[in-house]
């Protein structure tokens, strides 16, 4: 079984979703393990973390190779690296996507989360590391990749001078075109993704399947009918209503990104549905409520999971890091919030539903109450039981 770990605060699901995607696309049989489930990626069943125990892990590996399963594209979280649960899984390929805050709720410091993601990449089965060297820790983790590991072969990439690279980026309504630029050649690639860290999760993808020997232009022109992973940047377009994004960014680096990259997709105003979670690093909500504030023309501050915590006070929090003058609504029920944003938005508009993605709970006072925003944008948008 060919094994890829992606690890990396933003991206890791998108990155692995799409490798599997790819490989299967291309005639490898490929799967998927991570925060939205485990198995093919077209019959995901649920996880209970991003990264599980080592023993279930290992478990799933052997029903999926048993299942006739050849590539298997796993996220690897901090907290998994930190406690050695995928110490022992051979993997072939490893992926770094980005170091930006958070968790430091859990790690001592930004070294120490920073220590924790680069464990990956001491692993004695890895054959080829695939690193975004736009990221500073990345940039450096190359260099000291590159110095150290004489066995491995280390792919950079990234907007300058990495090996794989892209230009020519026309940006379209369903999404982007780009060449591409590798050891392996130049392609054109089209694919439904949105953003600059869009194209940089996708030229990550394409990265792993090419070191593999998969031919470019065939993976490339497999990207163009990638499916959409569930919650991540997944648009929702109704006749009459405003455009709907929903996406996972639940830290400042992932929220600043999204609200940048659909900005461009928005002929009217841009607003957006954000909340922090509870009982997690309280730092960064005046940080997330001042990124809204600055790059939407609007902000609901809502609940995101605030487990045993006040959701007005987490809310208070976030709206700290807010200047006075920025239209701000700040609305606990995040049902209700979702359903405001867009029915105060005329059809011109976007409305950014951050924060919680593909997740269909909210922990509330130590329970899970069903809850999904995906779900909640439908119905709002009279597609209740439908699809985007």
């Amino acid at each position: 079984l060919t094994c890829v770990g992606v690890t990396g605060t933003n991206g890791k699901t998108t990155i692995a979703h799409q490798v599997a995607s790819l490989a299967n696309a291309v005639g490898l049989d490929a799967a998927y393990m991570g925060t939205i489930g485990w198995g093919r990626p077209s019959r995901l069943a649920p996880s209970r973390l991003t990264t599980e125990s080592a023993i279930l892990t290992h478990k799933r590996l052997a029903c999926l190779r048993g299942r006739g399963c050849s590539w298997a594209a796993v996220e690897v979280s901090s907290h998994a690296l930190a406690q050695g649960r995928a110490d022992t899984i051979a993997f072939d390929y490893a992926v770094f996507s980005n170091l930006t805050r958070d968790h430091l709720d859990y790690h001592a410091d930004f070294d120490a989360y920073g220590a924790a993601k680069r464990r990956l990449f001491e692993f004695p089965s890895l054959r080829c590391a695939i690193i975004n060297i736009d990221d500073e820790f990345g940039h450096k983790l190359a260099r000291e990749l590159v110095r150290s590991l004489a066995q491995v072969d280390v792919l950079t990439y990234g907007q300058g001078q990495a090996d794989i690279s892209w230009e020519d980026i026309e940006h379209r309504a369903d999404g982007l075109r780009a060449r591409l630029r590798t050891p392996w050649g130049s392609a054109f690639v089209s694919a439904p993704v949105c953003g600059d860290f869009g194209l940089a999760n996708l030229a990550a993808a394409i990265g792993v399947l090419a070191a593999a020997e998969q031919p470019l232009e065939a993976v490339c022109e497999a990207a163009s009918a990638l499916p959409p992973v569930p919650g991540r940047m997944e648009f929702f377009r109704v006749a009459g209503y405003p455009t709907v994004v929903v996406d996972y960014a639940h830290t400042p680096d992932a929220l600043a990104k999204a609200l940048a990259a659909v900005r461009r997709h928005a002929e009217g105003a841009l607003l957006c549905v954000v909340g922090c979670g509870g009982d997690r690093d309280a730092g960064k909500r005046p940080i997330m409520g001042r990124i809204a504030a600055s790059l939407a023309d609007r902000v609901w501050l809502t609940s995101d999971n605030p487990r045993s915590e006040d959701p007005m006070a987490i809310m208070r929090d976030m709206a700290a890091g807010i200047e006075d003058a920025s239209p701000v609504t700040l609305e606990a029920d995040r049902g209700a919030a979702i359903a405001q944003a867009i029915a105060g938005a005329d059809a011109r508009d976007l409305v950014m539903v951050a924060g919680k993605g593909h997740e269909d709970t909210q922990e509330i006072d130590g329970r899970w109450h069903p809850f999904s925003d995906r779900e909640a944008v439908r119905q709002a948008m009279g597609l209740a039981g439908g699809g985007a």
